[in-house]
């Protein structure tokens, strides 16, 4: 067998390690996020974050980097966090804060934000933030639009969903 084809083997047997199971030893063996991370300094993505606090403190632990520029797929991922977790107050100051801070939002910012609150029933509130989104001129793109078409589907409001995605597929969006 040549070496290539063993590396390629080995790799394809080879099951998801990288940094995230040493930084859970060490966040177990300290219990202190902010010392772990600045021994590792690593960015963890959505799928290696377990609850909303603690995506909020490594957050937090980002933000407080030399360093650090904010930027909005940080802010994604604490909105999404935030949202699942149904943390209403906390995404709204997340949301004042991104303002704040410069971070101009984007489809997928706002595809996230109707998902989550869709998901928690929250259709109406869910639908606020095409609005938001239309006010600022930002068109929802395809996966925004497929978003709400599922939201209000979900929500038994077939025909609603119907004429968004005409309307959508029109270049309108009501």
């Amino acid at each position: 067998m040549s070496s290539s084809l063993k590396t390629k083997n080995s790799i394809k047997k080879k099951k998801y390690g990288g940094i995230l199971p040493s930084i859970l030893r060490s966040l177990v063996a300290e219990n202190n996020v902010e010392k772990t991370l600045n021994l590792y300094y690593c960015k963890l993505t959505p799928k290696e974050q377990n609850s909303w606090e603690e995506v909020l403190r490594i957050f937090e632990w980002f933000k407080s980097q030399k360093e650090y520029a904010p930027n909005v797929i940080h802010y994604n991922v604490v909105l999404r966090a935030l949202g699942r977790a149904q943390k209403w107050d906390e995404l709204r100051l997340c949301w004042i804060e991104m303002a704040k801070n410069g971070v101009l939002r984007t489809n997928n910012t706002y595809g996230m934000l109707v998902d989550v609150y869709g998901k928690a029933g929250l259709v109406k509130e869910s639908l606020l933030w095409i609005k938001h989104m239309k006010l600022r001129g930002i068109f929802p793109d395809e996966v925004t639009m497929n978003t709400v078409v599922r939201v209000l589907k979900d929500a038994g409001e077939y025909n609603r969903a119907d004429r968004f995605y005409k309307d959508w597929c029109n270049g309108r969006v009501e």
